[in-house]
């Protein structure tokens, strides 16, 4: 099993779209964000992974789907709440800040992460790409429900926590224009912000 074995079995499951994705994908291993013991399970599409503490990475499957329904382009301030090891971040970082775009770029990833234990591994994992020393990514270690003001407004949020309601504060931290997926169980909030007074709100259920 290799990248390339998981890239063209999420191409032939139709969740992986996005020829840029595609690419992206091809260039970051799942496995370098994957803790030692768990690593040959690294390119399974459908498994979640355990990463120690309680939690657990999301399978391709999930977390591709999510950023095909995100859409993030280049330029865009995206939100990544309950980042984890980083697999997903880095993958939103070169979608926002390509490795061949201009280095005065303002696309940018703020990653949320709660557990101390996680944020820092994912600061490593990040690390072996290049992706903090070039300031394409920041992770805090924070509540994630209370979003992250000193950077907002966002084109995009996206979380990795399943969430029973959207937390107001994602919402007032969403630009007009901008876009939300969050999970709540076996579907996804998706939430487009017209205007400060209106949303677009629709669920869309993994059919995977």
């Amino acid at each position: 099993m290799s990248m390339v074995s998981l890239i063209e079995e999420l191409i032939r499951l139709g969740v992986l779209q996005d020829p840029r994705l595609t690419r992206i994908l091809s260039s970051i291993d799942r496995a370098d964000f994957i803790p030692p013991l768990e690593r040959g399970r690294a390119y399974l599409a459908g498994e979640t992974i355990s990463v120690g503490h309680g939690q657990t990475a999301s399978s391709p499957l999930v977390v591709i789907q999510m950023i095909e329904w995100l859409a993030p382009d280049i330029g865009h301030q995206v939100l990544d709440i309950g980042c984890g090891l980083s697999w997903p971040t880095a993958i939103l970082a070169r979608l926002v800040a390509p490795k061949d775009e201009p280095v005065n770029q303002t696309g940018r990833v703020i990653g949320l992460e709660f557990m101390p234990e996680l944020a820092k591994a994912g600061i490593v994992n990040l690390a072996k790409y290049g992706l903090l020393k070039n300031r394409t990514v920041e992770i805090h270690c924070l509540d994630g429900r209370k979003g992250f003001s000193p950077q907002a407004p966002y084109d995009r949020i996206i979380s990795g926590v399943a969430a029973t309601e959207i937390p107001p504060a994602w919402l007032d931290q969403l630009k007009i224009g901008g876009r939300i997926v969050a999970p709540a169980g076996r579907e996804v909030w998706v939430i487009d912000k017209k205007t400060d007074q209106s949303l677009s709100k629709r669920k869309h259920r993994f059919t995977f």
